[in-house]
């Protein structure tokens, strides 16, 4: 009898460290993911970070600036189906969620904590992490911070880009009012203008732009001085390989475009 309660009580210690050993990998497991994804939350809670929002009928903008400590939402009015978002604003669009049970009439609080809760459901390029952000800033904003707009789809450039510009604009980049200069090396007509209309709804200071003689195979961004914020969003955004300028421009960063910009970039 004593031979067994001593096996009974080892299979038990066994049991329990086993158990122990399974919960311990479980957290760690939970841990790493949740740091994972903190890493990967693009929100930073310093800067301007915009979001689309489209429930397959209604779609709307929604940007977070914690500068100002604003909220600008823009409504979008007629069929958007067929829209390029981003060439009728022209602004950065740093994410995108898309959901058939959005209620795009919520506030944007209550939008967020919805999404936060059926995450699982919705078509999107921000992860949980980034929502939960989002939603917590939403929270914090007061009703005299909260601007909202609406544009129809089929208004003109000069009007979006009135509205682009007084809702999106980035007050760091405004701040820091570095001259931008575009070249257009692309081969393609308009591509610098439209490059300029980006730049500008940012609040950025383009000062002039200028057709290339040549075309140029690949596109880049060239800057002198110091780097800055606006340099390091423009390389975010344009996803253009940045050097070090030794000649001599009117701008301060020069952005060349070239053509492998035709097929790989959406403004």
């Amino acid at each position: 009898m004593k031979r067994k309660k001593s096996k009974n009580g080892k299979n038990t210690k066994f049991a329990i460290i086993f158990f122990a050993l399974v919960a311990g990998i479980t957290v760690f497991s939970l841990l790493f993911k949740v740091i994972l994804l903190v890493n990967q939350s693009r929100f930073d809670n310093q800067h301007r970070f915009t979001i689309s929002v489209w429930d397959n009928k209604n779609l709307e903008v929604i940007s977070f600036s914690p500068n100002s400590h604003s909220i600008s939402i823009l409504r979008l009015d007629g069929d958007a189906r067929s829209l390029n978002l981003y060439r009728f604003l022209e602004i950065p669009i740093d994410a995108r969620i898309q959901a058939d049970f959005i209620n795009t009439s919520e506030s944007a609080s209550s939008l967020l904590t919805n999404l936060l809760f059926k995450y699982k459901n919705i078509n999107s390029d921000i992860n949980v992490i980034d929502i939960a952000k989002l939603s917590l800033f939403a929270r914090t904003i007061s009703p005299d911070n909260l601007y909202q707009k609406r544009v129809s789809v089929l208004s003109d450039e000069s009007a979006s880009d009135k509205i682009s510009s007084s809702l999106f604009s980035d007050e760091k980049i405004t701040e820091e009012n570095i001259r931008i200069e575009i070249v257009n090396a692309s081969g393609v007509y308009g591509a610098g203008g439209r490059f300029a209309r980006l730049i500008n709804n940012m609040g950025g200071n383009v000062v002039f732009v200028s057709t290339a003689l040549n075309t140029a195979k690949k596109s880049s961004i060239l800057y002198s001085g110091k780097r800055t914020y606006t340099l390091d969003r423009l390389e975010k955004l344009l996803e253009f390989p940045v050097e070090k300028n030794s000649e001599k421009f009117i701008g301060d960063v020069i952005i060349r475009i070239g053509e492998d910009n035709k097929t790989s970039l959406k403004y």
